[in-house]
């Protein structure tokens, strides 16, 4: 081969390695991971991550082999990019696969040296059996962290309605005394379940009971308009259950994970109205949402079962049956055949 020709060569190799450098940095760095993270396109962020993991993985084999510096620091950011995937993974839909990754992620931090971490791994575990309806996988990891997180577990129990072992917990000293008394996240979530057992118990007189007054007013307020927008619906008052999520389901303070479930909420109002168009409208305006999730996520199974609920459409009832068989669930859920059941406790908030 002649120089002239091979220096061509080597120009044209040299091109379209910068070119292929531009395109992975520009789709599927690490960075670019974190950008879909921030706008919510958690699965495509996930399959970025995965990759970013991958080559870490690659870097810590040969750093042990070779024994060279830097072994745990590429092991730290490993663990730092395997918490994102699994989160993304969650809030995509894809279950499955953020309950592997969290498992991994519990053997290596099987020493216990960071306690919270630890803890809120094993959480998420129990929230992927919960989601895919392994209850009795999820329970004995739930009531291990009953003193760490004890909400979970209360929501467990409410979504069992098994009640008297829920008021146990809710009714304990301690939790009674961040309901009438704290000013932080966990007093807020657990005057919510308290004013859910109340609802689920029909004791709605007790939504108007006043509890800490260190939390900011509008937040107690936004749990009561939660809450009597689903009594409405209870107990038939449609309409005014109607407007109460109208007003709810654009409001910037919720994610859209929640405003999702809370158009769900409304839509079946609206059908309960005889409004059907319009609850098929909202459904619909959902699953827009949903475009960039997991195909198979109990965000879409739900919209979907819901769709076939309100419009009566047997194709999209088909089709939804199609979907929720693709999840394989084993005879150990308790959600094997019921899709009814799954979707009540996948649109909790």
């Amino acid at each position: 081969m002649k120089p002239k020709i091979i220096y061509q060569f080597i120009i044209i190799i040299a091109i379209l390695s910068t070119i292929a450098f531009i395109l992975y940095n520009r789709y599927f760095s690490a960075e670019n991971g974190q950008i879909y993270l921030e706008e919510g396109k958690y699965y495509r962020a996930a399959d970025i991550l995965c990759r970013e993991i991958k080559i870490k993985e690659t870097k810590l084999k040969i750093s042990k082999i070779f024994h060279l510096k830097g072994t745990e620091a590429i092991s730290s950011q490993i663990n730092d990019l395997l918490l994102e995937t699994a989160f993304c993974y969650f809030e995509s839909g894809d279950i499955q696969k953020s309950l592997e990754l969290y498992q991994n992620l519990y053997l290596n931090f099987s020493d216990n040296s960071n306690e919270a971490l630890h803890n809120f791994i094993k959480r998420q575990i129990a929230l992927c059996y919960c989601s895919l309806g392994y209850f009795n996988k999820a329970f004995p990891i739930l009531k291990d962290l009953k003193s760490w997180y004890p909400q979970n577990l209360i929501a467990f129990y409410l979504n069992k309605e098994d009640f008297n072992n829920a008021k146990k917990i809710l009714f304990s000293e301690d939790v009674q005394n961040k309901i009438y008394n704290g000013e932080d996240a966990d007093a807020f979530s657990l005057i919510y379940l308290l004013r859910e057992y109340y609802k689920q118990i029909g004791k709605y007189e007790k939504l108007n009971d006043k509890f800490s007054e260190e939390l900011p007013k509008f937040e107690q307020e936004l749990i009561n308009k939660i809450h009597y927008a689903d009594l409405y619906y209870r107990i038939g008052k449609y309409e005014k259950s109607e407007e109460i999520y109208s007003e709810l389901i654009y409001n910037p303070e919720f994610s859209q994970k929640i405003l999702n479930k809370m158009k769900l909420k409304y839509a079946l109002v609206l059908a309960k109205d005889n409004k059907i168009d319009e609850a098929e409208s909202v459904i619909n305006e959902v699953l827009q949402t949903l475009e960039e999730s997991y195909k198979y996520s109990p965000d879409i199974i739900c919209s979907n079962y819901f769709l076939s609920k309100v419009s009566d459409k047997k194709e999209i009832e088909q089709e939804t049956k199609k979907l929720y068989n693709k999840l394989n669930l084993t005879d150990e859920s308790i959600f094997k055949n019921d899709i009814e059941y799954f979707c009540k406790v996948n649109i909790q908030y």
